[in-house]
């Protein structure tokens, strides 16, 4: 399955070196929705004076479904209370805990500017 995940080009740069992500709260997005992944990636770069960049993951399946069946990965929809874009609009939020079981599903990382 094919995720993207929104941050700037020296995050992207770093996770793509290391291959891995960092043990923090990861939030990532579906294939149909990297206009979201680029949207988070321009907000992050606008924070930290940066370039926008999108990690693109492709990862197993069955890692995924052992996420989700565990409660290690869940969906999240934005609210009202969120920017208009976003509204209607879902992503999945993985704990910083179960990082590492998407490290270990991961069969490629890249990324590209936003």
């Amino acid at each position: 399955m094919i995720l993207y995940h929104g941050t700037t080009v020296p995050r992207a740069q770093t996770i793509c070196a290391q291959q891995k992500f960092a043990p923090y709260k990861t939030f990532l997005v579906s294939g149909d929705n990297i206009d979201l992944a680029r949207w988070f990636a321009e907000r992050a770069a606008s924070r930290e004076r940066a370039t926008p960049a999108v990690v693109k993951l492709d990862v197993e399946e069955d890692g995924l479904n052992f996420m989700r069946r565990n409660g290690l990965m869940t969906l999240s929809q934005f609210s009202d209370g969120d920017n208009p874009r976003l509204i209607g609009r879902n992503q999945w939020v993985i704990e910083a805990g179960a990082v590492d079981y998407l490290n270990r599903a991961l069969n490629d990382i890249s990324w590209d500017f936003a």
